[in-house]
């Protein structure tokens, strides 16, 4: 079929709301191109308006979801709150549990350690096993009878230089008179072996 330009000219004085819309080929309309589209999950369409009903992140929202107020060990992506980790720790003998703070509240042999900054004697030994001697000049090892067997002295020279400590025979690994606490902070480490001999540990 051939048309003539004469009835091009024509049609040009029509347009589509002169011609009645066909069954497969439509005309553009709104409504037509918004029910093209369906919502999936989580996606609402109204009125051509595109929206998620997916919960959008946010800080407070991640923070929330992180905290579980529990220690039963049942979650695998959350951490336990500050308070529920407080009291999932008790108190045993000789500790206190105070707002997180874990202290020692015993007295006699197994209290915390002693500091003297002097030479020891069995009255620094009386509450505790363990004395810790800091030393900034040369300095003569006590005799280990100043406290019980076992007992703990730990010599920590305090400052940057060296130190010597006189041995006075009181040493089980050696017969050597004195012993060198170099400088730099050096420490030695001393438990009572038999009452008349420290140790090295």
């Amino acid at each position: 079929m051939k048309i003539k330009s004469k009835q091009i000219s024509e049609l040009d004085k029509f347009t589509t709301d002169n011609v009645t819309e066909g069954t497969t080929n439509k005309y553009f309309s709104n409504t037509l191109a918004r029910n093209a589209f369906t919502a999936g999950t989580g996606i609402t369409i109204t009125n051509g308006t595109v929206a998620t009903t997916i919960t959008q992140y946010t800080d407070t929202l991640a923070k929330a979801a992180g905290i579980v107020n529990s220690m039963a060990g049942s979650e695998t992506d959350q951490a336990p709150s500050v308070s529920s980790i407080k009291s999932y720790y008790t108190a045993g003998a000789g500790i206190a549990i105070t707002n997180g703070v874990i202290s020692s509240n015993s007295s006699g042999s197994g209290a915390a350690a002693s500091i003297v900054s002097s030479t020891p004697t069995s009255t620094d030994f009386s509450s505790t096993d363990t004395v810790i001697w800091t030393i900034n000049s040369d300095v003569t090892l006590p005799n280990p009878n100043i406290c019980s067997i076992g007992n703990i002295l730990y010599v920590k020279n305090i400052t940057t230089t060296n130190k010597v400590l006189t041995l006075s025979g009181y040493l089980l690994e050696t017969t050597a008179a004195t012993f060198n606490l170099d400088g730099q902070y050096s420490s030695l480490t001393l438990v009572n072996y038999n009452n008349s001999k420290w140790m090295i540990i």
